[in-house]
């Protein structure tokens, strides 16, 4: 009897101190906090942290998430908290790109452009990733014009072109869920960079491109309830006590019996 509770109580101290809480069961319910968005205007790259056009919007400031804030269903027994299971960073984008070209005379001029966005948090990147926190989202176009025999006119100006998306990623990891996790604030800048190229044949020209970017941040949490780690010791203590008590009790029957 004794081994049997002694097992019984070294066995729940030992899940009290190596199982923490997980989301594995298949009846776990999640909760979703409110959707932290904030946005860049359409602004001309290159820009990002410290960037004077954009100071107050980037980098962008992020509520960390606060279990001591959540409001815990009506019903939920004592001694349970919201614990973090993922973490959405979610970067809507947009490119505006116009190419320029002006030729002084007969000439076949090329003007190449490109733009690339990255996401970053804390000023680190969170993913395992090299580069983003999110797929970084990017733009290229090229464009190929002779003067005259293409043109008239020595002046040309491409029609703005709009590359647009989202990129999202969720991550689960207890590395990225601890930094977003706490009392406070946490910094996600975002980096916005562009640029040009010009190659013309004989005969002389200029050319370029302009660009102007915007970002949209969402930060969205999802979380579930779970007892607190001191509720599971006290479980563990309690059964080491009643394995004290009924071992208390044979050694008092032994002393009768002699």
């Amino acid at each position: 009897m004794r081994g049997r509770v002694a097992a019984l109580a070294l066995l729940s101290l030992g899940l009290t101190l190596t199982v923490p809480a997980s989301p594995v069961r298949a009846d776990l319910t999640i909760f979703q906090t409110p959707t932290q968005t904030q946005t860049i205007e359409s602004t001309q790259t290159n820009w990002g942290p410290g960037t004077v056009s954009l100071l107050g919007k980037d980098p962008f400031t992020i509520q960390k998430f606060d279990p001591t804030k959540i409001t815990l269903p009506p019903g939920t027994p004592p001694g349970q908290k919201a614990v973090l299971y993922e973490v959405v960073l979610s970067l809507k984008y947009e490119f505006q790109n116009t190419v320029q070209m002006d030729f002084i005379d007969r000439a076949t001029a090329t003007v190449t452009s490109s733009g690339i966005m990255h996401l970053m948090i804390n000023g680190v990147h969170v993913s395992n990733s090299v580069l983003d926190s999110v797929n970084s989202p990017g733009f290229f176009t090229q464009k190929t014009l002779s003067y005259p025999d293409q043109l008239k006119v020595p002046h040309y100006l491409d029609p703005v072109k709009v590359v647009s998306g989202t990129s999202a990623l969720g991550y689960f990891d207890s590395t990225t869920l601890n930094i977003f996790t706490g009392s406070g604030t946490i910094s996600a800048p975002v980096i916005a960079t562009a640029a040009s190229s010009y190659m013309t044949s004989s005969g002389n020209g200029v050319g370029g491109s302009s660009t102007f970017a915007s970002a949209a941040l969402s930060v969205t949490y999802y979380y579930f309830i779970a007892p607190e780690p001191s509720s599971f010791a006290l479980m563990g203590l309690g059964a080491v006590g009643l394995y004290v008590i009924v071992r208390g009790r044979h050694h008092r029957k032994g002393l009768e019996t002699a």
